[in-house]
């Protein structure tokens, strides 16, 4: 095998396995968790346990899953990947 056939086959290696992780990660959008996020703080209000640090709680789960739980047990309200 020749070099420049080597690195034609690593390429495409490269190329698929993105492709792969693009379609299987299927996360959500910088803008669909800043939207979730956002539509939590207002549903849960001005003056509740939803404070900037539950904010980047939810942010942060969002951004590791499409899927975020909440502990409302706790005060400031946390969020995470169920």
């Amino acid at each position: 095998m020749t070099l420049s056939r080597a690195v034609q086959i690593i390429g495409a290696v490269v190329t698929l396995s993105g492709a792969v992780g693009a379609v299987v990660g299927c996360g959500l959008t910088d803008a669909e968790v800043t939207e979730r996020c956002d539509r939590e703080q207002t549903e849960h209000g001005p003056g509740t346990c939803f404070t900037d640090e539950s904010y980047d709680s939810c942010v942060a789960a969002f951004d590791d899953c499409s899927d975020a739980r909440i502990d409302d047990s706790t005060c400031p309200l946390t969020y995470s990947c169920e």
